[in-house]
């Protein structure tokens, strides 16, 4: 549901203003329309609060000792990125004498000095990387060379070139590597320098997180006071001594919020609840549900906020998307596992608690479709014959994918008639009758193919769900068919758009109907991926076990069942991952693209932003 919003219109004093925003902003109720910011003003205030969020990233939770500062919250800042920038500035010496270390290593520790003694008189070392097959073809036996290493089938060879010597060698034909003027000890030391150094200053840059709350309080007095600035420009000059302002607040908190500009006699105010339609546009957006629809409010906000002359859809997408999000994982292990990982969670973590009591209804519907689809940690429960569970599984593989489609088709259906009641309240009754023919129309085409069915299609009846709709489809009579789908085409030809002449209208709702027929085609078989999902996360779970198996066959007592459970454990983690993010992300798009658009959702709302104290 969307809360019901009153407009309030302010009058005050402008030597007042600065007092009553106080006032106001401690209420923290008033969503202040704001006008246009002089985003230069505040340019600082955003940079500082910028630097307090990525002082807080780093240090995430605030250390049990906290300290009082006393002195300018900026100074604790400015440390911390210096003694970032400079821990920064030594991983990056560090990465380059890493690389060194890595060229030196393979030719030995060497003594720079006596390296730059030879190159003074006139003797230089030439470094050479080449294989043992290309050694042989070389022909160095008239070349002074020394073969320093061997790593695999590596030759690491040093050559000596004489400046005095006429016949001095040349560039050989091999890969010539150019060495740091430093020795590998060198290296090292330094390496180990810039380590301690390092842990030095992340030891100091870690002091500071015993400030986090201060500094946490000081990023909320700043949010503040743009918050403040941002109200502030929402100020209309009325008169030279008096500025309006607009603001919007739900109507429970109307008489609360009355009571006290009733005390404040700086200002003047007015309380508009009839809002005319054509500012609907203008209206903030609060949705108000009952706690299980409010887990499910993210995942609106995801896509838009609904308008505010429309039904907000959250209450009715929610019981499909945890059906859907079962269907696809489709596993009972899985589902097990998932409803007490975030049972833990709910009780450790308290401001995820919303977050984790989604998960756990996630996984219980897992739990529910995989003991329904015989499916228990990639085991079949068909062919295992686990007590209890085995007797509880019903639907198989061909069964699913009726089943998907049926549900589907319910859920467009369902769509089709919250946008006749979208309509009734946004448009008028009459509105309200093409989307309500389009229903009718789809209920009886449905009826009329099930029931021109061949007796050879007439359904499995080991089904007995889709068993018994063909069944009644069959004994539904030919007469009233034609009758509901007529009066469906009436509805959506007469009815479709309500402000055209009568003569226009048919044509409208022959191009309307053609739509209509070749997206509720596209829209239904998209919920194939219900079936499809779920029989693929439970044949990669039975292809897991399946392999793991074979390693039980490993005739090394104990260390067969260990290399077992690893591969099981990290295959079934794997595809729990990989299944779970599939499932979360096709019910998103059938909430937001099949059904939203057959419940013919608008969106566009505005967030419900109170002026109010950061806390």
């Amino acid at each position: 549901m969307i809360e019901t919003m009153n407009k309030l219109y302010l009058v005050i004093r402008n030597h007042n203003v600065s007092e009553v925003l106080g006032h106001l902003q401690n209420l923290g109720v008033i969503h202040i329309e704001h006008g246009e910011i002089d985003q230069s003003l505040i340019h600082d205030d955003i940079h500082f609060i910028q630097e307090v969020q990525a002082f807080n990233r780093h240090f995430k939770e605030p250390p049990p000792d906290q300290l009082i500062y006393q002195g300018d919250i900026k100074e604790v800042l400015a440390k911390h990125f210096a003694y970032r920038d400079q821990i920064e500035e030594r991983n990056q010496e560090e990465a380059k004498l890493l690389r060194f270390e890595s060229l030196l290593m393979p030719w030995g520790n060497t003594n720079a000095d006596d390296l730059r003694k030879l190159e003074e008189s006139g003797i230089t070392l030439n470094y050479y990387i080449t294989t043992l097959n290309k050694l042989d073809s070389l022909k160095l036996d008239k070349i002074p060379h020394e073969i320093i290493n061997q790593i695999g089938d590596k030759i690491y060879l040093v050559t000596v070139n004489r400046s005095y010597d006429p016949d001095r060698i040349g560039e050989l034909p091999m890969e010539k590597t150019l060495l740091p003027n430093l020795s590998l000890s060198e290296v090292r030391n330094k390496i180990a320098k810039l380590r301690n150094e390092k842990k030095d200053l992340v030891e100091k840059n870690n002091l500071l997180g015993k400030y986090y709350n201060h500094v946490q309080a000081s990023l909320n007095q700043y949010l503040d006071k743009i918050d403040f600035f941002k109200a502030k420009s929402g100020l209309t000059d009325y008169h030279e001594s008096f500025s309006t302002l607009i603001g919007w607040i739900p109507e429970n908190r109307s008489m609360v919020l009355e009571n006290e500009l009733t005390r404040d006699e700086n200002l003047v105010y007015i309380i508009e609840k009839n809002i005319p339609k054509d500012e609907y546009n203008k209206v903030p957006i609060l949705l108000k549900n009952n706690k299980f629809n409010q887990l499910f409010e993210p995942i609106t906000k995801l896509f838009m906020l609904p308008a505010y002359a429309e039904l907000d859809l959250t209450p009715f997408f929610a019981p499909f998307f945890v059906m859907f999000f079962g269907m696809c994982l489709g596993d009972s292990g899985y589902g097990l596992f998932m409803s007490l990982l975030f049972l833990v969670g709910f009780f450790k973590f308290k401001k995820l608690r919303p977050i984790f009591a989604l998960g756990i209804f996630l996984g219980l519907s897992t739990t529910f479709w995989g003991i329904l689809t015989g499916t228990f940690v990639g085991i079949n429960l068909f062919e295992t014959k686990l007590p209890i569970m085995s007797d509880m599984a019903m639907f198989t593989s061909e069964h699913m994918f009726y089943l998907a489609l049926m549900i589907g088709l319910f859920q467009i259906l369902f769509g089709t008639i919250v946008q006749a009641i979208n309509k009734w309240i946004q448009e008028g009754v009459w509105a309200s009758l093409s989307p309500l023919g389009f229903f009718i129309f789809f209920i009886f085409l449905v009826l009329w193919y099930l029931k021109t069915q061949t007796p050879e299609n007439a359904g499995d009846p080991t089904f007995k769900i889709g068993y018994a709709l063909i069944k009644q489809a069959k004994n539904s009579s030919s007469g009233t068919i034609g009758i509901g789908m007529s009066l469906g085409l009436f509805l959506v030809f007469f009815f479709n758009d309500v402000h055209a002449k009568v003569y226009i209208r048919p044509l409208k709702g022959l191009w309307a109907l053609y739509n209509a027929l070749t997206g509720f085609l596209g829209d239904l078989l998209s919920y194939i991926r219900l079936f499809a999902l779920g029989i693929s996360s439970g044949i990669l779970g039975f292809v897991i076990n399946s392999i793991g198996s074979e390693f039980l066959k490993i005739p090394i007592p104990v260390l067969n069942y260990v290399i077992f459970i690893v591969f099981v454990t990290v295959g079934h983690t794997a595809n729990l991952g990989l299944a779970s993010l599939g499932s979360f992300v096709h019910p998103l798009r059938l909430t937001f693209v099949e059904f939203y658009k057959n419940a013919g959702f608008a969106g566009g709302g505005r967030t419900y932003s109170p002026f109010k104290k950061t806390k």
